[in-house]
């Protein structure tokens, strides 16, 4: 059997850097629910004291999960931003580019505190955020929230943060920086977890005065590493990396009961709907954090991605039982939005939890899971009966998992069962080829394909992560030997032709190459990656490749590349540049742009359909073309 913890573990180091939605009816009560969501940070399957059976173990956690529903397969990503992506969107992480690291939800995509201030909900966030840092676009409260307190990203705990630079450095629990708003970081004195609880705490202690109903996240650090506990807990343990770390689960335990506790004091909990779910498996360095399972935090293992969640209503629906229905975290939008009065799209994968809390069933679902770059791509999937995991890691063999008959996910059964394993494969494939390609609007603005691509502004923009942006140009006779436009994104890229050169310019990447001739559609594929890498940033590096009908022409590479400017909203011009000028005097298909990185024949995936080739074909068969 293969063990893929070693693969995981470097992802890890690398990438930390409905019924159906149309069946969903409004809750019964007139009054529409406060909503408290806690996400806690790595906690496993197992650090759980309910279901480690240490009943000394997180006894707030074990009470609270006594009081609502206690689900036992409920799926998340197999890191932080990828799950928070997730929870916030409704959507697959990879649609909005976190692989899982991505950076930011693009404003364009209605996000879940969005969706309740349509219902009439202010909307409040404390603690972690890690959905993007680099564009204030991505920041809290241009997200939907009308509060923050909290830190954008762990490496930026520690400072300083002077001149309005965000300053990247190993994190810290103790005398943390922190940031309110979308003011700059402040250094505050204490330990982080006790910080974020006391703001968590005042927020209660106020919410009586509030007229309207509110959505609180409480998004915790604890228990993720570096192993710090406050001191006054860890006292209680023995000093060593397993005390320590149980220190860390009592301390998270404690924040979580003072929270509640609040609650309580303050009359709420009758009218307020709490969520507790953990973003990801536990990392197994210090104890056995996913037991029974098989797998760590980075991988598509049970142990991976099969986490805590427990859900308390108000009316204390289901009090006590446990499902064992399989759930995910792209469940929790629709579940809350419901809750809370309102509707969702019925494309969105996810089902209102709240059937289950009423006695219905579910309607199965596939679950599919992506991760890393084109280049050291990871990817999973669950049946949708339960049943069969699959596994990919890097460019090893699929490797497929029965639960039924090992629910540990221990024992690979691909060699035994191949029917099942690639038919599994076939659909998440089909899957992933939906969520790489950016659903964008274009405005015509001229004759022979000139205009303006608009939407997914966070993804539209290359400089972060995979991007990929293909056009089929028709050059016809050319006259001019001025700059001729054929794309350009004011502040980020631009790409045009000037007499018989095509010319690349991606900030201090330059490109060149003979310019395509003739009347015959010939496609030009710009594909580039950038590696910002929090924890290792000497190692970040950016790939820019310049294709001309399906062929490498030119490419460059750099090390330490600086952020993107933060001017993602701008529109991408197409056949002339922002004022109108430099037109391209030849014709253009309609663009196409993917979220990922393409490469040549020999270099791609067959099975991942990654190569420049398979784009390139299609560019020139649009009907613009």
């Amino acid at each position: 059997m293969k063990h893929p913890w070693p693969a995981a573990l470097l992802l890890a180091s690398a990438l930390l850097s409905a019924c159906s939605a149309e069946d969903m009816t409004e809750p019964e009560s007139q009054n529409p629910p406060n909503i408290l969501f806690i996400l806690i940070d790595d906690l496993g399957y197992n650090d759980l004291g309910l279901n480690s059976g240490n009943a000394g173990q997180t006894p707030h956690l074990n009470a609270f999960a006594e009081q609502g529903m206690h689900f036992t397969r409920n799926y998340v990503d197999s890191t932080c931003s990828a799950t928070r992506a997730g929870i916030m969107t409704g959507r697959p992480p990879v649609a909005s580019g976190f692989r899982p690291s991505g950076l930011g939800i693009s404003p364009e995509t209605e996000t879940l505190p969005e969706a309740l201030k349509l219902l009439g909900y202010s909307t409040h966030h404390v603690g972690k955020w890690h959905l993007g840092y680099a564009s204030r676009l991505a920041w809290p409260l241009s997200q939907g929230y009308d509060s923050f307190y909290g830190f954008l990203n762990q490496f930026l705990l520690r400072g300083p943060h002077e001149d309005g630079h965000l300053s990247i450095g190993r994190p810290t629990y103790f005398n943390p920086w922190l940031q309110k708003g979308d003011e700059n970081p402040e250094q505050h004195q204490g330990h982080l977890s006790d910080l974020l609880v006391q703001q968590a705490v005042s927020f209660l202690d106020q919410a009586e005065s509030r007229s309207e109903p509110w959505f609180l996240n409480y998004w915790t650090y604890l228990p993720h590493m570096p192993i710090e506990p406050a001191v006054r807990f860890a006292k209680a343990f023995p000093d060593t990396p397993q005390g320590r770390y149980r220190a860390m689960l009592a301390q998270i335990d404690d924040a979580i009961g003072q929270v509640l506790r609040a609650l309580d004091r303050n009359g709420l909990d009758d009218n307020t709907m709490v969520v507790i779910a953990s973003d990801n498996g536990g990392t197994n360095l210090q104890i056995d954090n996913n037991a029974p399972y098989f797998g760590v935090k980075a991988s598509f293992t049970e142990g991976g991605v099969r986490t805590p969640l427990m859900i308390r209503w108000p009316d204390g629906r289901r009090k006590g039982s446990i499902q064992d229905e399989v759930v995910s975290y792209l469940d929790y939008y629709p579940t809350l939005v419901v809750a809370a009065g309102g509707q969702v799209d019925a494309e969105l994968p996810g089902r209102d939890l709240g059937v289950l809390s009423d006695g219905g069933v579910l309607e199965s679902r596939e679950l599919y899971w992506e991760a890393g770059d084109s280049e050291v791509n990871v990817w999973g999937a669950l049946s949708r009966d339960g049943r069969w995991r699959l596994q990919q890691y890097f460019h090893g063999e699929r490797q497929l998992y029965d639960l039924e008959q090992d629910p540990t996910g221990a024992q690979d059964v691909a060699a035994k069962y191949p029917a099942e394993m690639e038919a599994l494969s076939s659909r998440f494939l089909e899957w992933r080829k939906e969520q790489r390609e950016l659903q964008l609007s274009f405005e015509l603005d001229g004759p022979n394909g000139r205009g303006r691509l608009l939407g997914e502004s966070l993804q539209r923009s290359p400089g972060f992560g995979g991007f990929s942006f293909a056009i089929g140009v028709s050059p016809g006779v050319q006259s001019s030997q001025s700059e001729q436009v054929i794309a350009a994104q004011p502040g980020h890229w631009r790409l045009s032709q000037i007499g018989g050169q095509l010319h690349l310019k991606m900030k201090d990447i330059s490109l060149t190459t003979p310019a395509p001739q003739g009347s015959d559609c010939t496609s030009i594929i710009v594909t580039t990656h950038y590696a910002h890498r929090d924890l290792r940033p000497r190692s970040s590096e950016a790939f820019v490749e310049l294709y001309v009908a399906g062929q490498k022409k030119a490419e460059g590479r750099k090390q330490r590349p600086g952020l993107p400017h933060d001017s993602h909203a701008k529109p991408t011009y197409v056949g002339q540049g922002a004022g109108g000028g430099s037109r391209y005097e030849g014709k253009l298909s309609m663009p196409i742009i993917y979220n990922e990185r393409l490469f040549s024949a020999d270099e791609s995936d067959p099975l991942l359909g990654n190569s420049v080739a398979e784009l390139s074909r299609e560019v020139c068969v649009s009907p613009e073309g």
